[in-house]
């Protein structure tokens, strides 16, 4: 007898991992892709608010965030090309955030590998700083882990491969 999950009352398999539903966790791994509002302090701006600030820009749709910022895609139309900008959230209360975001940048620019996105600019717009870099379609590592309850051999040596080559 297997037990059930507290949240949605179904079984839980033995071979779940951690003992989690494996329903519950895609569920919230998909509710945290969809999150409009990944920092309630300061709430992402929308693409109307940004349009000012990237005139040879034309910004399509918010793509992700993370701890530092969020990713925007967008179209350069002068290049015919799409790239990935990242806009820094705004820390007021952390002066050595926007130096370890241009270190980022930096480091990025620096870099030179098929496993790693390419830098194009790194500059101040608003009040926020921005990475423009190399736009990369398709899932992103953490959504790729989140949608499996567990990965084969197959599946973790390429992705480990790729990551040390990157390294």
């Amino acid at each position: 007898a297997s037990p059930n999950c507290p949240q949605c009352g179904n079984p839980i398999p033995d071979n779940a991992p951690s003992g989690l539903c494996p329903a519950c966790v895609l569920g919230r791994a998909a509710t945290t892709a969809n999150q409009t509002q990944p920092n309630p302090k300061s709430p992402p701006p929308s693409l109307e608010e940004l349009a000012p600030h990237f005139s040879d820009l034309k910004i399509l749709e918010m793509i992700g965030f993370g701890g530092m910022g969020v990713v925007y895609k967008a179209r350069q139309p002068k290049l015919e090309r799409l790239v990935a900008l990242k806009i820094l959230h705004v820390q007021d209360d952390d002066p050595s955030f926007e130096e370890r975001f241009h270190r980022e940048a930096r480091v990025l620019a620096r870099l030179d590998h098929p496993n790693i996105v390419t830098t194009y600019d790194v500059a101040d717009a608003g009040h926020s700083a921005y990475i423009a870099m190399e736009f990369v379609a398709g899932v992103s590592l953490d959504s790729y882990l989140w949608d499996r309850v567990t990965l084969t051999t197959e599946e973790v040596v390429p992705i480990g491969l790729a990551i040390a080559r990157a390294l």
